[in-house]
């Protein structure tokens, strides 16, 4: 028989919330709310994976254990994810001097080979969330296997040479490994922070790669699926945003979860909330985009700037708390549409929660007074498209109907921007298109069939900011289909370089050894080029290292050329090589 705890304040820790709150009473709105996220920031900075922070009061939990009368009833307290049944946040109250927030750190399907990074939950407002994974269910994945290489080998996107390079390593280096593919000739690993995958050949024999799992879908963990319920109409004032949860994935990474019975796979920041009694549920993606797939396999996918509306069921009993109060998403979505500008400012409060520790980076939206983007400027002509494209020989292209930008969708660095976008199936090559504000086309950069780079566009620049797509290409560079255009992105000034920074490469007997100096050690430094493949080149980019000065090999021989290494504040361009394995 399962026990469930509703935790309530004790005397001693209510007096002790409300002496905390006492300054709150006479502060107006926009006061509150600033002290609210300021103190979420403080209170739940540097969450471990699979717990819940009691941000700003109030916060009400539910365990499936029994708990002491004052756990989790103060803010800054954790809870493990495992054990919690549901979570509910306060509305505004500004005669209590009150707002209900906390925070969850999901892992999801993030990988134990990327730690410190999960999904995050942010509650606000009059927002329950009930766990859909009782503890029974919930199952983490098994700790990684640490690989050793035997040989210098090459670091691919994918299980299989026909995945582009992201890298080299050198005999010796070890890495973590999480998954195989079904003949355990491949594993992946973690590589400068994002999973890349490396052949068993070039590893040192050892049989606990056979016992890898093929995929993670296999392993549910806690909150990574759950049901959502949210108060209706508009806050008290308009400082503060609608009581929504908000929930950020991890950039050039595809998240999975379940909420109310659907599928969602996101790789951005996006808000959620139910409507018109608990019998709706809207969709709002902040940036990037988010796929919702309904139980009955409706799918729908949902922009940057976008919003859409699903049907929700009658009430059943489906989650840990053994109430009929949970809904699954019962239809498709609605065709997604713009959210309007002033809609979009109404989550302006949102941009005051701190980035990093708290969030993988700041929610970006709009706020009244910023400037107003220019309009969309149209596609530029495109060559005949053909028929189909092949991943593999006999391989068929599969849909664009979900082919969108995911970041950037507001601004940019000047060097060394991550662009990202949603995979087409079987694609094997893609083409990134620059537009300027002035509706100008600018250039375009060639790539393999890998969904994120990084790309040097300020110097392009005619007016301080830049419009951007992807094309799908045939194996003779025809254009297949497109991304809608992004939103209009700002560029950031170019930064003065602090340092002289030099660089040089040259063949070796591995293919060829990067040497950097004077470089800002502060961000990363970056080297960005491309080897020439018959007609086409194939474009690379790679992060190797962040000290002020080093040296790089790439494990690769053959023609090098567009070659730039950078360190985010000032760039050199590299001269054109050939290196041979003679």
């Amino acid at each position: 028989m399962r026990c469930y705890s509703v935790l309530k304040l004790t005397l001693w820790g209510l007096l002790l919330g409300m002496v905390a709150l006492l300054p709150a009473f006479a502060q107006d709105c926009p006061a509150l709310v600033q002290q609210a996220l300021n103190a979420v920031g403080d209170n739940c900075q540097n969450m471990a994976r699979n717990t819940a922070c009691y941000g700003y009061a109030d916060v009400i939990a539910a365990f499936a254990t029994e708990v002491t009368d004052n756990f989790f009833s103060q803010p800054a307290d954790r809870a493990d994810l495992t054990t919690l049944v549901n979570l509910k946040t306060a509305p505004l109250d500004l005669e209590g001097g009150t707002w209900g927030v906390a925070v969850m750190s999901v892992q999801g399907n993030v990988p134990n080979t990327l730690p410190g990074q999960a999904v995050t939950f942010v509650l606000m407002g009059d927002v329950e969330v009930e766990n859909a994974v009782t503890p029974e269910k919930a199952q983490l994945p098994p700790p990684p296997l640490t690989v050793t290489v035997r040989t210098n080998a090459n670091i691919r996107s994918g299980a299989g040479t026909n995945f582009n390079v992201l890298g080299g390593a050198a005999a010796g280096a070890t890495f973590a490994a999480d998954v195989r593919d079904e003949r355990a000739q491949w594993v992946r690993i973690a590589y400068n922070n994002r999973l890349a995958w490396i052949s068993r050949s070039v590893l040192q024999d050892d049989p606990l790669i056979d016992t890898l799992p093929v995929n993670l879908d296999e392993f549910t963990t806690p909150m990574q699926a759950f049901y959502l319920r949210t108060g209706i109409g508009k806050q008290t004032c308009n400082e503060a945003p609608d009581s929504v949860l908000l929930i950020q994935g991890r950039r050039g990474m595809e998240i999975r979860l379940t909420l109310n019975g659907a599928e969602v796979v996101m790789g951005s920041t996006g808000l959620f909330r139910t409507l018109n009694d608990d019998t709706q549920l809207e969709v709002i993606t902040l940036d990037g985009s988010i796929t919702l797939t309904t139980p009955d396999g409706d799918k729908t996918t949902i922009g940057a700037g976008q919003r859409s509306v699903f049907c929700l069921s009658d009430s059943d009993n489906l989650g840990a708390d053994g109430q009929s109060n949970d809904r699954t998403v019962s239809c498709g979505g609605t065709p997604p549409e713009r959210v309007s500008r002033d809609s979009l400012e109404a989550w302006c409060a949102l941009r005051r929660l701190p980035a990093e520790p708290l969030l993988s980076y700041e929610v970006r939206v709009p706020c009244e007074g910023d400037p107003t983007p220019t309009p969309v400027p149209p596609a530029r002509p495109t060559r005949t498209p053909a028929p189909r494209a092949s991943a593999t020989p006999g391989g068929a292209l599969g849909t664009c109907a979900n082919f969108v930008t995911v970041w950037p969708t507001y601004d940019a660095a000047y060097y060394n921007q991550e662009f990202t976008w949603t995979a087409v199936e079987g694609a094997t090559r893609y083409s990134l298109d620059i537009y300027s504000n002035m509706r100008a086309y600018l250039t375009t950069f060639f790539y393999g069939n890998t969904t994120r780079v990084y790309a040097d566009v300020g110097d392009l620049l005619h007016g301080g900011s830049i419009y951007w797509r992807v094309n799908v290409l045939d194996d003779n560079g025809n254009i297949i289909c497109s991304t809608p255009l992004s939103n209009e992105i700002t560029m950031r000034p170019k930064p003065t370089p602090p340092n002289a920074l030099s660089a040089r490469w040259q063949c070796s007997s591995n293919g060829v050894i990067v040497e950097w100096s004077g470089a800002n050690p502060s961000p990363n430094v970056f080297l960005t080029y491309a080897v020439v493949n018959g007609e086409f080149k194939d474009f690379y980019e790679t992060r190797i290292g962040s000290a002020s000065s080093g040296s790089y090999d790439i494990y690769l021989f053959g023609t090098y050329e567009n070659g730039i290494l950078s360190d985010g504040s000032s760039r050199v361009s590299l001269p054109n090589i050939t290196c041979d394995d003679d």
